[in-house]
């Protein structure tokens, strides 16, 4: 039986394609040009599509058809690159997982969702780094995908008594497992090099006071991954969550009326997202 985190972190796991670290490298480097860059995006075509239907969705305002990679590129942001390319290997890294358990498309408009209103509170808060919060929200679950994944059997009976006891679905998984799917998570993401701050967000999510390093960013996960279950934007297995009180909003710097507004205009924005990452 497997019985450790690194049991289930293994290299299958950890071996992002070559096309994304081809990529991300090209994109850390200033010096290289747009057209080289597009010559690596146009080796995957699940990433070209993507970037393709970005430069063309409302967000962009552009009345001209985009048709040409490299035409895409001088108009999406190399930040902007590097969140398409990795959520679209992303998902071909868990296409595996069975819809017994957890149906996908639900899972990652669920993380979409989460992903965007983090976005908003960064944005609210005139924080840079937008980009960070989208990221940290679409990946705080991950480590999820890896339980569905290695231990279908027991995720299954977790998920069962998490409804019949009504209980987080975390607790239910340190007490089957001995750790949950934040511990998995944060190491499946520090395995493949991810930034600190996005290691911090899935390890801590449903903690947050344990965060050190990166408490705003991990305490607005925690709130939007509430938010994004309220508006029932897809479903990442639990079915619990906390109300939010003034305490929670002073953590991540918006007030009442803030929050409200965010919770009315949240579904819009959400939909507009999910509209190129589907």
């Amino acid at each position: 039986m497997l019985n450790s985190i690194n049991d289930l972190i293994d290299s299958n796991l950890t071996s992002l394609p070559i096309v994304y670290f081809k990529l991300e490298k090209a994109l850390n480097d200033e010096n290289i040009e747009t057209d080289e860059i597009a010559r690596i995006v146009q080796g995957d075509p699940g990433i070209s599509t993507r970037i393709l239907k970005m430069a063309n969705s409302p967000l962009w305002g552009l009345s001209q058809h985009i048709e040409t990679i490299p035409h895409a590129l001088t108009i999406i942001g190399r930040e902007e690159l590097k969140l398409l390319a990795l959520s679209t290997v992303l998902r071909s890294s868990f296409n595996n997982v069975p819809k017994s358990l957890i149906d996908l498309n639900s899972f990652w408009r669920n993380s979409i969702a989460c992903g965007v209103i983090a976005r908003e509170v960064c944005s609210l808060n005139n924080f840079p780094n937008l980009e960070r919060y989208f990221m940290a929200g679409m990946l705080h679950n991950i480590g999820s995908l890896v339980i569905f994944n290695k231990v279908p059997k027991i995720a299954q009976n977790i998920l069962l008594q998490c409804e019949k006891q009504k209980k987080k679905l975390f607790i239910l998984e340190n007490q089957y497992l001995g750790y949950n799917h934040c511990d998995l998570g944060g190491g499946l993401l520090d395995a493949w090099g991810i930034p600190k701050p996005l290691v911090e967000a899935a390890l801590y999510h449903h903690t947050p006071n344990e965060s050190e390093e990166f408490p705003h960013l991990v305490w607005t996960i925690y709130s939007a991954n509430i938010l994004a279950m309220e508006l029932n934007f897809g479903s990442n297995g639990d079915i619990l969550t906390e109300p939010l009180d003034d305490c929670h909003l002073n953590q991540i710097g918006i007030t009442l009326e803030d929050w409200e507004n965010l919770k009315m205009n949240a579904p819009e924005i959400i939909e507009d997202f999910l509209n190129y990452f589907e």
